[in-house]
């Protein structure tokens, strides 16, 4: 398993700019037990119709209590199934926006949002790799951009939470962790099937296989940097 993120170069080679962002998220919560105002940072299902989440999620621009959220969060988590998971902050539908400038085979639209274009995305295909992902919608006319999918799954080995974890509020699910200097992933947890996922309890934080690592090496696209991370039993 390797972390993927942007190298120290990232937008110096080839200065460009994208305002995006996905079209839905989610309200976040304001707990009268923990006295926390929260939500989750990092987790996007842009392949979610839009139209189908608003059927169950009001418009609304301050944090609801744990109680709304929950409701919210249950009727959405039925509509999709179990393979979406939904969090205070989640965001849904395809990523749209501006671009300027010169944009390469991949972008990142912020630290936890790479974006690649048609011709990566064909490599993957053509390496048995089997993703999902949804086109990005960007004022770009020299071909298209694709958004992978990646739900929260892999979790922290508890030996790598060197002062263990905080104790989570009973009310709203809050749970902080503090980052570890050696990240390590629980093996149990990372699915096999899945390329590609996030951190569950640092969902800002990308982790990709073996098999994926492989094409992106090989591509040699620039601003990208892979890390190898330990999964342990």
């Amino acid at each position: 398993m390797f972390l993927i993120q942007p190298d120290d170069e990232w937008g110096k080679r080839h200065p460009y700019e994208i305002n995006a962002r996905h079209p839905l998220s989610l309200p976040g919560v304001r707990c009268s037990v923990c006295r926390a105002t929260w939500a989750t940072t990092g987790v996007a299902y842009p392949t979610v119709p839009v139209e189908l989440v608003r059927r169950f999620c009001p418009v609304v621009n301050d944090p609801l209590d744990p109680k709304q959220f929950r409701e919210i969060a249950e009727n959405i988590q039925q509509a999709l199934g179990e393979r979406y998971s939904v969090h205070p902050g989640t965001e849904f539908g395809a990523i749209e926006g501006k671009t300027k400038g010169l944009i390469g085979e991949a972008t990142w639209v912020n630290p936890w949002t790479l974006l690649f274009r048609r011709s990566v995305m064909e490599r993957f295909h053509a390496a048995g790799i089997s993703l999902h992902f949804a086109r990005a919608l960007l004022n770009i006319r020299s071909g298209e951009f694709f958004e992978i999918e990646a739900a929260p799954v892999a979790r922290l080995h508890p030996s790598c939470i060197s002062s263990g974890p905080t104790e989570c509020c009973a009310s709203c699910g809050r749970q902080p962790y503090q980052m570890p200097s050696n990240l390590a992933l629980d093996l149990a947890s990372v699915p096999q099937d899945v390329p590609i996922t996030r951190i569950k309890e640092f969902p800002t934080m990308l982790v990709i296989s073996d098999a994926l690592a492989s094409v992106l090496s090989a591509l040699a696209l620039p601003d990208i940097l892979m890390t190898n991370i330990e999964t342990l039993r």
